[in-house]
């Protein structure tokens, strides 16, 4: 008569245990795949935003243009910025930092709208550290109070450092780039000057600091 022999039951709960290791170690090493994949999705996706937000940086200030804007009852200068401007009143709101303000042209029309080519532009950072790009629907305003459109750039953004190249610094002839880098603009009230360039520093959270010198097509008056 032949004998079949199963398996004793230590036999089989150690099998079991073999089992549910190996498959705990599969899972393990899963899970930190599909971890590692998030985060450098995510990581993808700041790059992309950033590269992005540089970008609209850079067209801004190369299409910047010497056009002041009526504001309310006041005249705001073409360009402004940095820090604390020389303005009598910031714009209103509870930002944390208006950072910096221009006027524009080449705002594409591709729909056709009765609307201007020029545009007033500002960017600023909000309490949450998100950057945003805001911008009005008409240049000059009657009412100081009109909301404009706003757009998220990104966010993670701890700072924004702006510093503005003037051509017309005492020092113009022997400092780099003929010029003194300023920590704001413009320098005075009557001052109807644009700056030759705009050095805008990010510093972006899990990336680091990111450094953009743009040089403005314009000429400076005598």
């Amino acid at each position: 008569m032949k004998i079949v022999r199963g398996f004793t039951l230590l036999e089989v709960l150690l099998a079991m245990a073999i089992t549910a290791l190996v498959a705990l170690m599969a899972y393990a090493g899963l899970s930190t795949a599909m971890t590692a994949a998030s985060r450098h999705g995510e990581q993808a996706r700041r790059l992309v935003d950033l590269q992005t937000t540089v970008s609209w940086i850079t067209r801004d200030l190369r299409e910047s243009v010497d056009r002041d804007i009526a504001a309310g009852d006041e005249r705001e200068p073409a360009m402004w910025g940095g820090e604390n401007p020389v303005l009598e009143r910031p714009f209103a709101g509870d930002d944390r930092d208006n950072i910096l303000v221009l006027t524009r042209v080449g705002w594409d029309n591709p729909r056709g709208l009765r609307r201007g080519a020029i545009q007033r532009v500002r960017y600023r950072l909000d309490a949450d550290n998100n950057l945003w790009r805001d911008h009005w629907p008409v240049l000059d305003r009657l009412d100081d109070e009109e909301l404009p459109q706003s757009v998220k750039m990104m966010g993670g953004v701890k700072a924004v450092t702006v510093q503005f190249l003037d051509g017309e610094s005492g020092n113009k002839l022997t400092a780099e780039l003929g010029g003194e880098w300023m920590p704001r603009w413009p320098m005075s009230k009557i001052d109807d000057l644009l700056p030759i360039a705009v050095q805008v520093e990010l510093d972006v959270d899990g990336i680091g600091s990111i450094t953009r010198i743009v040089g403005l097509a314009n000429e400076q008056k005598n």
